[in-house]
């Protein structure tokens, strides 16, 4: 990585944390008691993460406060087991910012994942865009609760969620090549989680 940003870990832990500065976040430390964590992105900063998030009986909110000209780009893999209730929102209250969130979510446990957009009056000139996508595994219950606020007219805004399984092509494709059944679904899992984590050689920017 050839950017200059702050590398940091976020402890969820913390009610309040401040960005002031351009920061790539390598690690989050989820703790095991619920927690409402609320992250603070001043004006022209920017935060980044790629993260692969193994999380377990995880319970809490994650609020992010985008302030004008600020660039929050966060990309999440994410494996549940056991039960999880995650919640993740995104407030933009100033101008000229630019929000994108992508979750891709798998595994054996349950798990609710809520989303909330809320796009204030100031937040003329800005871009949201928010995805959520849910490979599912064994008919394992994961849901997505999404909602978008949007009170300004001035602004590009969009979020959409999938919920897809293995398909009999994708497994009809792998047994071609001699793959087993139960290392076709690894692999396809693997390259599901890990699609948004690639580092694309010759940019600084991740796909």
């Amino acid at each position: 990585m050839v950017n200059k940003e702050k590398v940091i870990e976020i402890n969820c832990q913390q009610k309040k944390i401040m960005i002031d500065e351009d920061v790539f976040v390598e690690k989050w430390i989820f703790p095991n008691e619920v927690f409402d964590c609320n992250i603070y992105i001043a004006s022209n900063c920017f935060l980044k993460t790629r993260s692969l998030l193994d999380l377990e009986n995880v319970h809490g909110n994650i609020t992010f406060y985008s302030d004008s000209f600020s660039n929050l780009d966060l990309k999440w893999a994410v494996v549940f087991s056991g039960k999880n209730d995650l919640g993740v929102v995104n407030v933009l209250k100033g101008e000229k910012i630019k929000s994108d969130i992508v979750i891709h979510a798998t595994g054996n446990g349950l798990a609710s994942i809520k989303t909330l957009g809320d796009i204030l009056k100031e937040a003329r000139d800005s871009v949201f865009k928010e995805e959520v996508r849910i490979l599912s595994l064994n008919n394992q219950d994961i849901r997505c609760l999404p909602q978008l606020i949007v009170k300004t007219n001035d602004v590009v805004a969009n979020h959409n969620v999938t919920v897809r399984n293995f398909t009999v092509d994708e497994l009809f494709y792998m047994a071609l090549k001699g793959i087993s059944l139960d290392s076709s679904k690894k692999l396809l899992m693997d390259g599901f989680l890990n699609s948004i984590l690639i580092f694309k050689e010759g940019n600084d920017e991740y796909k």
